[in-house]
């Protein structure tokens, strides 16, 4: 299961999953192993349960119901030793591609919906883009709208980030929730913009620019914004800790 999920990010289908990655790593670095939160026996029954789902998905071929399994075993195992806190090991459920079957619920006709209204723009601007479906043409260049071009991904690592916010200031899970659920709409509401922005890159002549931003681009500037915010958070309070600094618990 593991060998399959580096294949994913080998092929660049599922290269998205390496923000939880990242987040999971800040979140693990900055906490302490002394977190004292109670350890929950019930865990066990997460881990048994994930480690099922992984045995009878790669005895079924089932690809996606062995990859939930390992979250479902990292929840369990942080229930059982008490750290990390479980709002920080569910997501770890990021590190699950989204399964293909669900980018191809209703796929090619929202795609090519996106497509058609993206055209509809630049033709406004003068550009006028042939349009077959979820493909563009433009003077002899391609870009084709794929099932994973929606906003399901970039909704996804919106959701993600949202998270991590709420439990990198020490919120509770019903924060967390209603983070990622904001994060998650933003997301979608974000991705035609978004789509539009790399369409224009076909009649400027750098489709391959366009794939490129559409595909990695949300997951990268997340990523970046993170580290960016991370990185000056720890700068500001050392600062404010620094000599002279009064801290008042």
């Amino acid at each position: 299961m593991l060998v399959d999920l580096a294949r994913g990010l080998v092929l660049g289908t599922s290269r998205y999953t390496l923000l939880a990655v990242l987040l999971l790593g800040l979140l693990l670095w900055r906490g302490s192993p002394l977190e004292g939160v109670p350890r929950l026996q019930s865990g066990r029954a997460l881990v048994v349960l994930g480690l099922l789902a992984e045995v009878v998905g790669m005895a079924s071929a089932s690809w996606s119901i062995a990859r939930v399994g390992l979250p479902v075993a990292v929840l369990g195992v942080a229930l059982i030793n008490g750290h990390p806190r479980a709002a920080v090991a569910v997501l770890a459920f990021g590190l699950v591609p989204i399964p293909g079957f669900v980018h191809g619920i209703a796929s090619p006709d929202v795609e090519s919906l996106l497509g058609s209204g993206a055209a509809s723009v630049i033709g406004a601007l003068g550009w006028t883009l042939e349009v077959g479906g979820p493909l563009l043409q433009y003077g002899g260049r391609r870009f084709e709208l794929l099932a994973t071009d929606t906003g399901l991904v970039t909704a996804l690592a919106c959701a993600e980030v949202g998270w991590y916010s709420a439990v990198r200031a020490g919120g509770a899970v019903r924060q967390a929730g209603l983070r990622a659920a904001g994060g998650a709409a933003l997301g979608l509401l974000l991705q035609p913009v978004l789509l539009l922005f790399c369409v224009a890159t076909l009649p400027l002549g750098w489709p391959q620019v366009g794939r490129f931003l559409l595909t990695d681009g949300p997951w990268l500037a997340l990523a970046a914004a993170v580290l960016w915010y991370d990185f000056n958070f720890r700068h500001t309070r050392r600062q404010r800790s620094g000599p002279g600094a009064c801290e008042v618990r």
